[in-house]
């Protein structure tokens, strides 16, 4: 499950340090060829909100495998592009289909027995941060070496590989909701309005994940300019230092399941604020950065 959430997640990402090539070969500034970025962050928005609650409806192996064969499609759509209109769609419909770690975390809960959840969740978040910040540094590569367009067929082939894995490997898991779509979505909102704590978690999911996409996206930018003038091999090996962070995440689980998840929580803020406020002041340099 770690496995497939990390390359699957890796889709969303792989374009981030290939701007700058899009960039060129559309004969478009680096800023507008940023639309994949954010058009992809955007479909993923939209697949969170309108698929991922299907999990609850239908039985959850089919729909992730299902899902994944759309983002095969999506991929193929953008490794094929003639038009920057045309990859701005597939960068969407990737972003919509790559929702798929999001039905594989509650699968692997539902699993997992109560005291192994934080550590079992923790495990599966390792693989989605290894998959979101070691995909640039792929990319970085692929994309310097044979050109962006091959990055996305090689993400192609990977998740045809997982496909046939999920449908090997994954448990099946039946849903208890007999209601319809309309009831499945209305009950989204019930849920916010009677869980407090439900709420206080998406809120700090917002504004991390927000800081986060931000601070990745802007960096290429950053380090694609002067005094850098880096080329995407070089962007994307910065995504092997935040792997070393996202290792962390089953100890950070782990935590969770021996006491309080917010002291947890409370540190993770802390260090990000002060990540914020280095990459504020010190941004010309390579070694803070």
């Amino acid at each position: 499950m770690a496995i497939a959430t990390a390359f699957i997640v890796a889709n969303i990402y792989y374009c981030q340090p290939l701007i700058v090539l899009i960039a060129k070969e559309f004969n478009i500034s680096a800023a507008q060829a940023g639309h994949t970025s954010y058009l992809t962050q955007a479909g993923y928005a939209v697949g969170l909100l309108f698929l991922v609650p299907l999990g609850d409806m239908f039985e959850r192996k089919k729909q992730i495998v299902f899902t994944t064969v759309l983002a095969v499609l999506a991929l193929l759509m953008a490794a094929t592009a003639k038009s920057f209109i045309i990859l701005e769609v597939a960068c969407f419909l990737i972003g919509f289909s790559s929702c798929v770690p999001q039905l594989i975390l509650p699968l692997s809960a539902h699993l997992a027995a109560p005291a192994q959840r934080g550590k079992v969740v923790g495990i599966i978040m390792s693989g989605l941060l290894v998959g979101i910040l070691a995909s640039r540094t792929l990319s970085g590569f692929i994309g310097e070496i044979y050109g962006w367009r091959v990055m996305f067929y090689i993400a192609a082939v990977i998740c045809i590989a997982i496909i046939l894995l999920m449908q090997l490997r994954f448990p099946q898991s039946f849903p208890n909701f007999n209601g319809n779509y309309k009831k499945l979505m209305g009950s989204i909102t019930s849920l916010v309005k009677q869980e407090p704590v439900l709420r206080e978690a998406s809120a700090i999911n917002f504004f991390v994940f927000m800081i986060f996409g931000s601070f990745w996206t802007n960096m290429v930018l950053l380090l694609a300019n002067n005094p850098y003038d880096f080329k995407s091999d070089q962007i994307g090996l910065f995504g092997l230092v935040g792997v070393a962070g996202a290792l962390t995440a089953p100890l950070v689980g782990k935590l969770g399941d021996n006491g309080n998840p917010r002291i947890a929580v409370g540190y993770g803020l802390a260090l990000l604020f002060i990540a914020q406020v280095v990459f504020y002041f010190l941004v010309h340099s390579s070694a803070f950065l």
